[in-house]
């Protein structure tokens, strides 16, 4: 049951990569093709955003998730005599949850959709297709948190049911003992599993806030172009040796200074 939660976590990290890779890669192309600005860099952004919103989502979802695991854990102690109430209440937080996970994972599946028609789009502003490209890893890590939502929105339709079943008596309470000692520890891992994920997900989508860093032209052009056909950039010579007689020592030259100006006439020819 936490399998599905910890899956999240480390495909939502991987996607946030993912989204800085093509923005910047993005970026480099358009800077490349002398303009910074086009439509397929807006409605990226706005996935970008979009997702970012999602995991904002993920993380309080992931918070409730929590909050029941402990009440249900602790239901799971009580004295058969009282936990029929607290089933109850538990039935009732767990049927919420549901819903929010049941919106996340539709809206989440119909953006995901909507991205996927940009894909071409993004493809040939970057010039690219092939198959370990970031594009072709953004895809494969956003359709594998798809299928992370579907296991989790799974688990929580089982859990309600059995809650249900409960609450109208129709099945009975973990048998006390270990039955109950081992349905407590098995929610206690599942708290620690949520804990470290919701934690996980809150640093991706604060992560997501920072752009790349706009690249010079000169050093655009230089980085993007084949290797085979990059001018070498011109090094100094290394110093001289100073001599132990100070009548042969030669005046001061000016040759590290003309360096590092061809050096820049070279990156913004």
């Amino acid at each position: 049951m936490d399998r599905p939660v910890s899956s999240l976590a480390e495909n939502v990290q991987k996607a946030m990569a993912a989204f800085y890779d093509v923005h910047r890669a993005l970026m480099l192309a358009l800077v490349h093709q002398g303009t910074s600005r086009n439509p397929v860099m807006v409605q990226f952004k706005q996935r970008k955003e979009a997702f970012r919103r999602e995991c904002e989502s993920l993380r309080q979802v992931l918070e409730h998730c929590y909050h029941h695991a402990a009440d249900y854990a602790s239901s799971c102690q009580r004295a058969p005599s009282d936990r029929y109430i607290a089933f109850k209440r538990c039935n009732e937080s767990a049927k919420s949850i549901l819903r929010e996970v049941q919106g996340i994972s539709k809206g989440y599946t119909d953006s995901l959709e909507t991205f996927a028609s940009q894909r071409s789009s993004i493809n040939g502003v970057l010039n690219s297709g092939r198959r370990n490209d970031p594009v072709s890893s953004l895809y494969t890590t956003l359709a594998d948190i798809q299928v992370c939502l579907a296991d989790i929105l799974a688990f929580w339709q089982d859990h309600v049911t059995n809650l249900a079943l409960v609450a109208h008596k129709q099945s009975n309470f973990p048998s006390t003992g270990d039955e109950t000692k081992a349905t407590v520890e098995l929610w206690k891992r599942y708290q620690s599993s949520l804990m470290q994920s919701r934690s996980s997900i809150s640093e991706s989508a604060d992560a997501m806030v920072v752009d790349p860093s706009m690249p010079s032209m000169g050093l655009t052009l230089q980085l993007s172009a084949p290797a085979d056909n990059r001018r070498p950039v011109p090094t100094d010579p290394p110093p001289a040796r100073r001599s132990s007689d100070p009548k042969q020592e030669k005046p001061k030259s000016h040759r590290g200074v003309f360096g590092f100006i061809k050096i820049l006439r070279n990156l913004f020819r």
